[in-house]
């Protein structure tokens, strides 16, 4: 094979990786939105501990009751932006805690956790729940997830990038 035939199925290989991503892209924002209109009735539910995510921050688990039978799930976030500085005492959170996006501030080595302050265990909080299976479910509001808008971002990125292997090689 040429230089000239490699670059072309490199950019052959770029496109169909890029429509796979696009295609998953969109398969899971559609997964989600069908989420969120099953997710129809309402109950309130207790929080009763807290779920390691990263960061050092823990997200409030909640329990919740349908047709006398318990659940649990957690509050989701779409995002975390989590900035650490030295000179920051016990943590904060920036903005509203229900948000799809939670911003803290924190000191990583000394300070708590601002979830337990702002949802200590006891508070109660709405879950949304599918009628038909309580196990899909979530706290408050859908957050929905940054993925498919990465995904869809990434197969466009792949387009350009094999254009450029295919009209500059």
């Amino acid at each position: 094979m040429s230089d000239s035939e490699v670059m072309d199925l490199v950019a052959l290989i770029l496109v169909i990786v890029g429509v796979l991503f696009i295609i998953a892209g969109f398969v899971l924002n559609a997964r989600g939105k069908r989420k969120a209109e099953r997710c129809t009735s309402r109950t309130t539910g207790e929080v009763f501990g807290y779920d390691a995510r990263g960061n050092g921050v823990f997200f409030p688990r909640v329990a919740f009751k349908v047709r006398n039978k318990e659940y649990q799930t957690r509050l989701h976030y779409r995002n975390q932006v989590v900035k650490s500085t030295p000179a920051q005492g016990e943590a904060m959170i920036e903005g509203d805690p229900l948000s799809t996006t939670i911003r803290i501030k924190r000191n990583s080595m000394v300070s708590g956790n601002p979830l337990e302050n702002v949802f200590p265990r006891g508070t109660e909080m709405k879950v949304y729940y599918n009628p038909n299976d309580p196990t899909e479910n979530y706290v408050e509001r859908y957050a929905g997830s940054l993925m498919p808008f990465l995904l869809i971002l990434s197969g466009f990125m792949d387009f350009g990038i094999a254009a450029l292997f295919y009209f500059l090689f």
